[in-house]
């Protein structure tokens, strides 16, 4: 939204939105943490229990030790895979130790019987919340085989993955949520289990992982061709390829660092399974952060490990896929956030060359698509939400066909929306703003299935994330906002964390959804006594942000966020977006903090080089300081110098354009290389500007006295008398003090007749009113003796306080500038142009009485002697 200008003495302000906000991460002893790049997004992990606690197994030992699990957030069972796109025909293939007639061979009991106990993660330390599932290699059982699935679980050594599998299936006997209460939707609804595709025969009582032989791994011929099983006679596991199955393969349990991590898998290559890659993968980002001994050969063990991914990542099952693809694009995230400089063996440091700087990502995650799109109907809700979000953290949308990958995402989601919990909502939609990706249908829908559902089951992230995707996204719906606002009132907020309060408020003030109560409720809570020590750089400036932008006034929120940055010891941890947000909430909001801007401004004006502003950040930084009336000449030499110096300004929308040399102008910094360099910019969008545009353009150049023949000729003339019915007063007024500048050039450009007498009318009818100092100042002048007249209007349209006539005809014009007419005890833009316009048209000298120089005077002597030494030619402006 464009500002509008108030007056060449007034304020402006301009709706803008804060950068795009990246993904939080969980903090050491699970508490998130609040990045600069916004709003959090971070999955529930399986290793967690139903209400956020971690859980732990038992490892059996002499000590019992607990090890803790590492999974992507709620990866849930696989099915079976498809080879084409299109959906899969259910028995269409027979497996390959099925008989001919499709029942299952003499020796398919025996084996699935020694494979039921499966890895299902626990080998890793990792499992599904709330259920377990059998092998990824045999057979899954369907409800009309409970009977038979209970007596076995009974025999002695039965596995907990059975026992869950129990509950699992009960659970869809009586058309429950697999989700065990975590997606509660009404009764209205129809269910997980009559809704979702599957791909296996609705009579069967056993359906198989599936038909493809490079996806039964372990099972029959295809996997011994492959991995060394022999021809799948003998004892399953005791053979070299069975690695997960009967735990042959590596124990990443052990791994405390990313060299130990690498070796381990690097010496394990050929007996690792699939599940056991994708473990690597969802342990990697974690140990990242991890310090210990470095590996001089850590990067060719990462390129093993990845080659090995790539080459055997079209057999990957549905979870697994999902799994590795979140490892990946954690790590990725992790590595290339912010400018950390490593040292050059630190892993991270590999690991940033390997995967950003040699952009393994793209190839990587090209290959995931690809291995992926043809499964898609087979996802279950917490894979499909993990496999998009992974694509949205490394911001890729490659082409599929003749669509992108989120269309085909949107499809498929669409599929199963009612399946999804609210974090695979919230992951689910915060993939689809990062990659801007539009999808209005996909929005609207989630908007109805969150309705259905019990908002007390909604954690605070995925109830700020889901608030900030639907804002950011421009989808936001009003009911949702306000339902979802509602809620957050009825809860306590000590349970939400300040980026999800900050992400909170700034969705309602993106979305211009109005809800004065939870704005009253965040300001009253994050304004309490205690300390904004945990409030990230972005986490203040989004609050401080949304807060000025919805309107709402709350200064003693706005003060404490003010105290508090001023109060730090140095704001490196700042970025550019930051210090402009904070900067523009405090100047629209009309807050005065005069510590506040002068440590953003004395920080900037340091700044080596000004390279990481964006056009937006440069822009408003300079539009707040001169709409709050903070000067700072070093602020302003080191923005206007910078952008003067750029090369090009195509990344300069034209409001951004029009709010820096308007900020330079406002606060009396007229740096000519500034305002020639963007008049020819200006020039090339005029058809873009509205009637206030073109208005301000006029005040600015007027104040900068900077001619330039390229803007302002007859095509600007022309433009002027095409609108000029729809130009308010102020708009007027700017005009003729433009048309004062031209006969100062002696430029020969006029106003058309009609037009230039409604400016100078505009100009001349705007009110004045007389002040104590200016009565003051005026009594003083009188006891002195001298010949004054009071508010005299001149010939260019300005009114003068006083106008001082001596006997040899001498005029002087007295101005007594109050604190308006200063900034810092510098004079307005204003102010410059009216002193210089009345000497120069109305040839009258103007003398200046700064109110900070009378107020030091103590009686009418010294005051009329200052007066008398003023009006002496040598002190006269």
């Amino acid at each position: 939204m464009s500002y509008k200008h108030r007056g060449h003495d007034q304020q402006r302000q301009t709706r803008y939105q804060p950068p795009d906000l990246g993904p939080s991460r969980r903090r050491t002893e699970e508490r998130e943490r609040f990045k600069p790049n916004g709003p959090p997004v971070s999955a529930k992990r399986e290793y967690d229990a139903e209400d956020g606690s971690r859980r732990q197994r038992r490892v059996p030992g002499p000590s019992q030790r607990r090890w803790p699990r590492f999974q992507p957030p709620e990866l849930g069972t696989s099915r079976p895979r498809q080879e084409r796109l299109a959906p899969y025909e259910p028995g269409s293939a027979k497996r390959g130790y099925d008989n001919e007639d499709g029942t299952r061979g003499r020796d398919s009991w025996e084996r699935r019987k020694r494979t039921r106990r499966g890895d299902d993660g626990r080998k890793h330390g990792y499992e599904e919340r709330g259920q377990s599932f059998s092998s990824r290699d045999g057979p899954v059982l369907r409800v009309g085989d409970r009977s038979q699935f209970r007596s076995r679980s009974r025999s002695r050594g039965r596995s907990r993955s059975r026992d869950r599998q129990s509950d699992w299936s009960r659970g869809r006997c009586e058309e429950k949520s697999p989700w065990g209460g975590t997606n509660d939707r009404d009764q209205g609804r129809r269910s997980w289990n009559d809704s979702t595709p599957r791909a296996f025969p609705e009579k069967s009582t056993v359906v198989h992982r599936s038909t493809m032989l490079d996806r039964n791994e372990g099972l029959g011929r295809g996997w011994g061709r492959d991995q060394g099983w022999g021809h799948g006679r003998g004892r399953v596991g005791r053979d070299r390829g069975a690695t997960s199955i009967q735990g042959s393969g590596p124990d990443f349990r052990t791994c405390q660092t990313v060299a130990k991590l690498a070796d381990l898998a690097s010496n394990n290559l050929d007996s690792m399974s699939n599940r056991d890659i994708a473990a690597f993968w969802s342990l990697l980002p974690r140990l990242a952060r991890n310090r210990g001994d470095r590996d001089p050969n850590l990067e060719e063990k990462l390129r093993c490990v990845i080659d090995t991914t790539c080459n055997r990542m079209h057999s990957f099952q549905n979870r697994d896929l999902a799994q590795t693809s979140l490892g990946f694009a954690k790590t990725i995230s992790q590595v290339s956030r912010g400018n950390q400089q490593y040292r050059a063996d630190d892993p991270r440091h590999i690991m940033r060359g390997l995967f950003v700087t040699e952009s393994q990502c793209s190839p990587v995650f090209d290959r995931i698509a690809s291995s992926a799109v043809g499964m898609l109907n087979e996802f279950e809700a917490r894979h499909l939400s993990n496999l998009i979000y992974s694509f949205g953290l490394v911001e890729r949308n490659p082409d599929i066909g003749e669509e992108t990958l989120f269309n085909v995402f949107g499809k498929a989601a669409l599929k199963i929306l009612h399946t999804f919990n609210s974090q695979g909502i919230s992951n689910m939609l915060f993939a689809f703003v990062k990659v801007d990706a539009k999808n209005s249908r996909l929005f609207e829908e989630t908007c109805g299935v969150i309705s259905g559902m019990d908002l007390d089951n909604f954690k605070p992230q995925a109830l700020a994330n889901i608030l900030w995707s639907f804002a950011k996204s421009g989808e936001a719906e009003p009911e949702l906002f306000q339902a979802l606002g509602n809620h957050i009132v009825a809860r306590r907020l000590n349970d939400f964390q300040p980026q999800h309060l900050s992400n909170i408020a700034w969705a309602f003030a993106t979305a211009e959804v109005s809800h004065p109560e939870l704005f009253n409720k965040i300001g009253n809570h994050i304004a309490g006594p205690g300390s904004l020590d945990s409030f990230s750089s972005q986490a203040l400036s989004n609050t401080a942000w949304a807060f000025a932008a919805a309107g709402v006034s709350h200064t003693v929120l706005m003060k404490k966020i003010g105290n508090h940055i001023a109060g730090l010891d140095s704001l490196n941890s700042f970025k550019p977006q930051n210090f402009s947000n904070t900067a523009w909430a405090f100047a629209s909001a009309g807050v005065s903090h005069l510590a506040l801007f002068n440590m953003i401004g004395h920080h900037v004006a340091g700044l080596g080089s000004l390279d990481s502003f964006k056009a937006q950040a440069l822009s408003n930084t300079a539009w707040s300081f001169a709409t709050a009336g903070i000067s700072c000449p070093e602020l302003f030499r080191k923005i206007s110098g910078h952008v003067a110096e750029l090369g090009y300004l195509d990344s300069f929308k034209l409001q951004e354009l029009l709010n820096t040399v308007w900020a330079c102008a406002s606060v009396g910094y007229t740096d000519e290389r500034l305002f020639s360099a963007l008049a020819p910019v200006i020039a090339s969008k005029l058809d873009e500007c509205s009637e206030q545009h073109l208005a301000n353009i006029a005040w600015t150049y007027s104040v900068a006295n900077t001619p330039r023949q390229d803007l302002f000729n007859v095509g600007y003339v022309g433009a002027l008398a095409s609108i000029e019915k729809v130009f308010s007063a102020e708009g007027l007024a700017q005009l003729h003090q433009w048309q004062l500048w031209q006969q100062e050039l002696e430029s020969g450009i006029q106003l058309p007749g009609p037009l230039g007498a409604k400016c100078l009318n505009a100009f001349t009818s705007q009110g004045f009113s007389e002040s104590k100092l200016q009565n003051d100042v005026v009594g003083e002048l009188k006891a002195a003796g001298l010949d004054l007249d009071e508010e005299v209007l001149l010939g260019s349209g300005y009114r003068i306080d006083a106008l001082v006539k001596f006997s040899d005809g001498r005029k002087v014009a007295v101005e007594v500038d109050g604190p308006s007419h200063f900034i810092d005890r510098r004079p307005t833009g204003s102010t410059i142009l009216k002193h210089r316009q009345v000497t120069r048209l109305d040839r009258i000298e103007v003398v200046s009485v700064p109110y900070w120089e009378w107020n030091e005077l103590k009686n009418s002597e010294m005051k009329q002697h200052y007066l008398r030494v003023k009006l002496s030619n040598d002190q006269i402006m």
